[in-house]
Formats: C-alpha cells, sequence, structure tokens
C-alpha cells in the first residue's frame, strides 16, 4: 500500500498524459479503433480518482494557501468548464440525432438504404466530382452523405473539382461534371446523378458482390416480365429487380425439366394453365431437396393443380375473392385489398410500414396440418387485410354473408420452410432451407399497379428475402418531388400589395412617427 502512495505522486501527471491520448485516438484514430477513446478517458479517470485518494493531503494544503487558492480557484473553473464541454462535445459525436422537420422527409434515409449503409464492412472511398463554383451540387452532396455517415462509419466522401485535381480526373477517367465514383479497394461504381436513389442502387451494386439470378417460369401463360404492357407486364418489377443486382432471366420446365442451378430464386406469376406432374415432381426436388426458392403469385383463375401442389407445404389457397371497404374508400373498387397487417417476425414483413393493394386478390393461409408427413418445417401467413375486409364465397353477387363468407382480417399472403430432409441434412450440413412464399394475387406487381404506396417494395421484399439480400430489404428511397405554391390571381395581388408596398409603408410611416414627435420636443 505504501509503495502505491509513492507511485500515486506520478499518477497526477499520468492522468493529463492519458487525457492527451484521448484527444490523440478521437482525431486519428476513431474510425479504426472506436474503443481506444474510451480506454483513455477511463485511464484518465481512474489515475485522477487514485491520485485524489492517497494524495489528499497534498492537495488540501495546496488549496489552502492564499494566492494558490485563489489562483487554483481560477484553474479549476476553467478546467470544469473545458472538461464539460469537452464532454458534451465528445457524447454528441458519439450519439448523434438529427431530427427532420420537412414534410416530405427530405433529410431522412429510405429504410432500405439505411439497411444498406449499416452493412458495409470495408471503407467505401466516395469521390464527388463537382466544379467549385457548383455550390448546389456540393451542398446536396454533403447533406446526403451525412445522412449515410449517420448509419455507417465506413463511407469517406470528397469533393474534388476536377479542373485543379486533373490526375484524380484521368485517375478514374471522368469524362463528365458531377460523376460521383464509389471506390471499394480499387473496385468502382460511379453514378452520374445525386441523390439517395441513385446512391443506395450505386452501393447495391458495389456491395452485394455476384449478381444474382431471379428467374420467371413460363409455358404456363404466365406473366412475363419482358412484357412493358401498362398494365398487366412485369417488365417494372423486372427493372426494380434489375436495379438491386439480380439479373432477370426466363426458363420452362419442358423441355429443360429442371430449374437452373444458377437460380437464387423463381418467380411463378399467374399460370392460367394447369401443372403437369412432371413438372411438380421438378419444383418439389428443387425446393425440398436443393433449398430452393420459389416466389408463388397466384389468382383466382389459376388451375386446381398448383393449390393442390402448395397444399404439401401447409400452404392452403381459398376459394374466395377478398373484398375490402377500404379499397373502395380510397379507389371506389371493393375489390382492391388493402395489405394494412404484416408479420413482425418475418424478416420480409417485420420493419414493413407501407401499405400495399391487392386487385382480386385470393386468402392465403398457413395449414400445418395439410403439410406432407414426410416434409417437416412451418408455415406462417405474413400479410393481411383490414377487419373489415371479408372473403366473398358467392363468385355472382358481391356481399358479405355471415356464416358463409369469410370473416376479415383475412392472410393474402403466407410463406413456408421447408427444412432439407433429416439423413441428407447430416451428410451435407450447409445445404440451405427451402423458402416459399405464396400470394393471392399477381398484380399488385404488375406495372398497372406497382405504382401503388407499398406494392413495388413489397414484391422486391419477398424476392430479396428468398435470394437472400436481407441487406437489401426495406421500403426503397422515393426521388425527391419538387413543391409548388398554387395561388389565384387574388391572392398573389394580396401578396404584392403585403410585401412591395405594405412592409416598407409601414416602416416609413414609424419614420414619420419617430420624426414628428422628436421635432415636437
Amino acid at each position: 500500500m505504501e509503495g502505491l502512495r509513492n507511485l500515486s505522486r506520478h499518477f497526477g501527471w499520468l492522468a493529463l498524459l492519458c487525457v492527451v491520448a484521448a484527444a490523440f485516438c478521437y482525431r486519428l484514430l476513431l474510425d479504426s479503433h472506436p474503443w481506444s477513446v474510451t480506454a483513455a478517458l477511463s485511464a484518465a479517470l481512474l489515475l485522477f480518482v487514485l491520485y485524489a485518494v492517497f494524495q489528499r493531503e497534498r492537495i488540501v494544503k495546496a488549496l489552502t494557501r492564499g494566492r494558490t487558492q485563489s489562483a487554483v480557484n481560477t484553474l479549476v473553473v476553467v478546467a470544469a468548464s473545458l472538461a464539460i464541454l469537452g464532454v458534451l462535445n465528445y457524447l454528441a459525436a458519439q450519439h448523434n440525432k438529427r431530427f427532420d422537420l420537412t414534410s416530405s422527409g427530405l433529410f431522412t434515409l429510405a429504410e432500405q438504404s439505411r439497411n444498406v449503409a449499416r452493412s458495409l464492412e470495408a471503407p467505401v472511398d466516395v469521390y464527388a466530382f463537382l466544379r467549385t463554383a457548383d455550390t448546389d451540387s456540393r451542398q446536396e452532396f454533403d447533406d446526403l452523405m451525412d445522412a449515410y455517415r449517420l448509419e455507417t462509419p465506413h463511407l469517406r466522401p470528397r469533393v474534388v473539382d476536377p479542373i485543379e485535381r486533373r490526375d484524380l480526373a484521368e485517375l478514374h477517367n471522368i469524362t463528365e461534371f458531377g460523376t460521383v465514383v464509389f471506390d471499394k479497394a480499387g473496385d468502382t461504381k460511379r453514378t452520374t446523378e445525386i441523390s439517395e436513389e441513385s446512391f443506395t442502387e450505386t452501393l447495391i451494386e458495389l456491395t452485394t458482390g455476384e449478381t444474382r439470378a431471379v428467374y420467371f417460369l413460363a409455358g404456363h401463360e404466365e406473366l412475363s416480365f419482358e412484357d412493358s404492357d401498362e398494365m398487366t407486364g412485369f417488365s417494372l418489377a423486372a427493372e426494380r429487380l434489375g436495379n438491386m443486382n439480380c439479373e432477370v432471366k426466363e426458363f420452362s420446365l419442358i423441355p429443360d425439366l429442371a430449374v437452373p442451378g444458377d437460380a437464387a430464386a423463381v418467380v411463378i406469376a399467374a399460370p392460367r394453365k394447369p401443372l403437369l406432374d412432371k413438372e411438380r415432381d421438378i419444383l418439389t426436388e428443387y425446393a425440398e431437396r436443393r433449398g430452393g426458392r420459389l416466389l408463388v403469385l397466384l389468382e383466382r383463375y389459376s388451375p386446381a393443380e398448383w393449390r393442390e401442389w402448395l397444399l404439401g407445404w401447409g400452404l392452403r389457397v381459398l376459394d374466395a375473392t377478398v373484398l375490402d371497404p377500404v379499397g373502395a374508400s380510397l379507389f371506389g373498387n371493393y375489390l382492391l385489398a388493402a395489405a394494412s397487417g404484416y408479420s413482425t417476425t418475418h424478416p420480409a414483413t417485420e420493419a414493413f410500414s407501407a401499405a400495399a393493394f391487392l386487385p382480386i386478390a385470393v386468402p392465403v393461409e398457413a395449414d400445418l396440418q395439410a403439410m406432407k408427413d414426410e416434409v417437416s418445417g412451418h408455415a406462417e401467413a405474413i400479410v393481411f387485410t383490414s377487419e373489415a375486409a371479408w372473403g366473398d364465397t358467392d363468385k355472382a353477387v358481391f356481399q358479405f354473408d355471415e356464416g358463409v363468407d369469410l370473416e376479415g382480417p383475412l392472410p393474402i399472403a403466407a410463406y413456408a420452410r421447408v427444412d432439407p430432409p433429416a439423413s441428407e441434412a447430416e451428410e451435407t450440413e450447409e445445404r440451405p432451407e427451402g423458402r416459399v412464399i405464396v400470394v393471392g394475387d399477381a398484380d399488385f406487381a404488375s406495372n398497372g399497379y406497382q405504382h401503388l404506396s407499398g406494392n413495388a417494395d413489397l414484391f422486391a421484399n419477398f424476392v430479396n428475402w428468398l435470394a437472400e439480400q436481407e441487406s437489401l430489404l426495406g421500403i426503397a428511397p422515393n426521388k425527391a418531388k419538387a413543391s409548388m405554391i398554387e395561388m389565384s390571381r387574388s391572392e398573389v395581388l394580396l401578396l404584392l400589395c403585403v410585401v412591395v408596398l405594405g412592409l416598407p409603408g409601414a416602416s416609413l410611416l414609424a419614420g414619420g412617427v419617430v420624426w414628428w414627435r422628436r421635432r415636437n420636443l
């Protein structure tokens, strides 16, 4: 103990050195070693406490001297003020909070952008090649980067004038002002648009690595991703998948008799022709033996063979049409079912909050009792309508018949997890589970309905979860919309009178009153 007491005479200086070391770490090592600042400050605090405990008599004696007491008091007040400011600054930097008061959330990243930023595991240099005089674009870039850097410390933005830094411009082969280059250890992607949507898509392209192949099944008169029809085509859905590092392809089970080996997911969109026995065996083997991923979008007219096939995995498509007063109140159409409830435990929907609208949907429920004996796994409904909706089983008259029709809320999408057979799982432990999502509608993802609220995001979430791109789940960013003020002629005239005549006139009147009163003093 006596040795520690003697040694404690030096703890005061050592504590000050630790504070200096903390400042050094904060400045240079915060990104790579975030624990270093906390460790240095903790050491400083511990040394200060030990010094105060073992050298308290010395401290009291020094503080009780006349001049010394006055000087020390001043120093203590200054030091305490600096310490409080330093601690507040450090805490503010470590727990940064922003409040976006704009009506459209202009300075708030979309959920998908936040997920992509948080998934970064290595530094990414971001070079914005902008002219010095282009202050608006520079400010826009800085605002966006500030928002991204709240989610990740791995983005390192830098604004470069390509005229002043021709070396960097030539290194990145810049031929156009406004080009933004994302550089991850030499692997670069670029965009010429400064927007959240563009930056997120570029980060996805840069960080998700190998392109995922998403196949659309053909051969049963399904909806096609190559069809650009403004209502029934799936070209916009394919475009959205393409922006998420997916390559969209088409395949047919006949004559191929197999699901392509590189398929990250298979989409079956509103088949009109029956499923043949051989085709069913191939798709079943794909899901159960190969850990395949299926997104099945069925319509009411889809043949019964498809429903019977899905029932083996505990997914039951009911023979009813969803009618929804919510859709009627918003769009004047009872056949437009509003998806307003989502599973809070499934990764594809747990954080999803936007409403989706499914035209002429059919209910899909999970029925574990119907799952085949040789299959192990789980089934669960994940998307629901509101309580106001009902499932009409009478195809002729759309009205609720108590005891006959299905009461809401109704499940309109469900998923099944298909575990690999036990014996084979022991042999191949890394074999992934099979995943199947069934939605009681296909049109919600078509060109005619993609723009409705969360339709496009819900479809993308399903595909991303099936393809194991969890970092891309969420609601995608939207382009900022220009705000316009519409004013009538009388309102414009009133504004002109107030601004051009009223305010200057009030100033002149006030000045005249003051001059008149002073003149009469």
